[in-house]
């Protein structure tokens, strides 16, 4: 259940930083941190593996993404550094 708790705060998270010019203000210079702080904790308490698993047990996921995703999210992250135009922990621009 707290899952889906996460998923609704962080898609509510993602609507507010594009529509919200406040919101993306407030948050300029820590939303790659909160990615990476819901990233692990997701992944910690295993609902990341266990949907992985499930996902590619039904069919959905194509043979061999297993082995490409931490590759992928290697990529994620780098894409979201450069996009940040503001120093590590430092608010504004």
């Amino acid at each position: 259940m707290w899952i889906v708790l996460v998923i609704v705060a962080a898609l509510s998270a993602v609507v507010a930083w594009n529509v919200l010019p406040r919101w993306r203000e407030r948050m300029r210079g820590l939303t790659t941190v909160v990615e990476g702080a819901v990233g692990t904790a997701i992944y910690y308490f295993g609902e990341f593996t266990d949907a992985f698993q499930e996902a590619r047990a039904a069919g959905l996921l194509p043979e061999g993404l297993a082995t490409m995703l931490p590759l992928m999210l290697f990529v994620w992250i780098v894409v979201k550094r450069f996009q940040t135009t503001t120093a590590f922990g430092r608010r504004g621009g």
